[in-house]
């Protein structure tokens, strides 16, 4: 991976009409470093301009082969690992995403005019630790509620999520605090959700000090994982299987997280993270989602 980060710094010789190229050859295998070398669109499966992508079988090879390992192959072929290995496919979506079956609800309207016919709206942060190159970037996700005219088993009335806006970026902390709070106020919100895993004290600390400077009051509420964040992820995944989750515009990012989520702690789900701890505050911080 720093080899392919560096490969701009060394691809200078060249001209507008010749300009320098990159052959890279290897097994296509759903590296998020791959993904940005490719696609200008991983979702749409869109190559960036002047991209070319040749895939091939290890099938074509087979008068070279020996019989019985063009026959394992071939027995192999149809498993997800044959279509990689023996097919040369490039296969970016992840076997057991926790939002596989998602029906995530589309609306096309501007943000901050949707947001005012909700009950709430708040922010809510998944602070990175550093913000150096490579790290995780702050996920910074405003999202609201309202109640649907339908009612669960216990009688109370069910919620719809709204997401509104995808603010995540990659700062110090006095940065995205800032960014939070920014929309925090734009969106009118009531609550701005932080976790404080990574952080402590600190993050609540970071927020009040630059709404201070900033000359505004926000009700910071912390919140700490004690669990995995698949379990974190399992009943806003309910949620978002029966449509009760609606993406107030397009969140290229944000959308390209939540495909590949599979809860396993160490990966950079920072904007899913973010979006999981609104979620939580808006629907089960009070009684857990009945259906």
């Amino acid at each position: 991976m720093a080899a392919l980060d560096q490969l701009p710094m060394v691809l200078r010789i060249g001209s507008a009409t010749h300009p320098p190229q990159l052959l890279l050859t290897g097994t296509p295998r759903p590296l998020k470093k791959l993904e940005e070398l490719l696609f200008s669109n991983a979702e749409a499966k869109a190559l960036r301009p002047g991209v070319v992508l040749r895939t091939g079988s290890s099938l074509a090879n087979r008068a070279n082969l020996a019989p019985s390992a063009v026959a394992t192959m071939r027995a192999l072929m149809n498993t997800r690992w044959g279509q990689q290995e023996v097919l040369g496919r490039l296969l970016m979506d992840v076997p057991g995403a926790i939002f596989g079956s998602a029906k995530w609800g589309r609306v096309e309207a501007d943000a901050h005019e949707y947001a005012r016919g909700l009950d709430r709206r708040i922010v809510s942060v998944d602070p990175a630790p550093t913000s150096e190159t490579g790290s995780d970037e702050t996920g910074i996700v405003v999202q609201g509620v309202r109640s649907s005219p339908l009612a669960g088993t216990d009688g109370a009335p069910l919620k719809r999520i709204s997401v509104l806006k995808d603010a995540s970026l990659r700062g110090s902390p006095r940065e995205w605090a800032a960014a939070a709070i920014r929309e925090y106020l734009a969106f009118g919100c009531d609550a701005l959700v932080a976790e404080v895993n990574s952080g402590g004290e600190m993050v609540e600390t970071t927020i009040q000090t630059v709404a201070s400077e900033m000359g505004v009051q926000v009700n910071v509420k912390p919140v700490r994982a004690r669990e995995a964040k698949s379990k974190r992820a399992e009943p806003v995944s309910a949620l978002a299987e029966t449509g009760r989750i609606e993406l107030v515009g397009s969140f290229p990012k944000l959308e390209a997280q939540l495909a590949k989520f599979s809860g396993i702690n160490g990966r950079r789900d920072d904007r899913v993270d973010a979006l999981l701890w609104g979620v939580h505050e808006l629907v089960f911080a009070d009684s857990f989602f009945c259906f």
